[in-house]
């Protein structure tokens, strides 16, 4: 009887130990496909620049501001937004 128990264990035991191992594999291979499909899918980083033809249609003293602070055809200093992406809906509330 204690033979047949601990075969029975250790018959559990190699299956753990298959089923991770193929779990992992399977893991790894997935992680992989997925970071060429990232990669593939990614575009181009371009620098972003400064011109001033976005602002036209904003109030004088904004564009005056904009045109003191930034030149054109440079990159803005500082301008690394923490959060890149869009809000799609409009029940959203921002912390002061």
């Amino acid at each position: 009887m204690l033979k047949a128990l601990l075969v029975v264990i250790l018959i559990l035991a190699v299956a753990v130990a298959v089923a991770m191992a193929y779990g992992a594999s399977r893991w790894k291979s997935d992680t992989v496909r997925l970071r060429e499909r990232l990669e593939r899918a990614r575009s181009p980083v371009r620098p972003r620049v400064v011109g001033f033809r976005g602002i036209e249609g904003l109030p004088a003293p904004v564009q005056r501001y904009f045109r003191t602070v930034l030149v054109e055809g440079r990159r803005p200093e500082g301008a690394r937004p923490y959060w890149r992406g869009r809000i799609t809906r409009t029940e959203y509330e921002f912390a002061e």
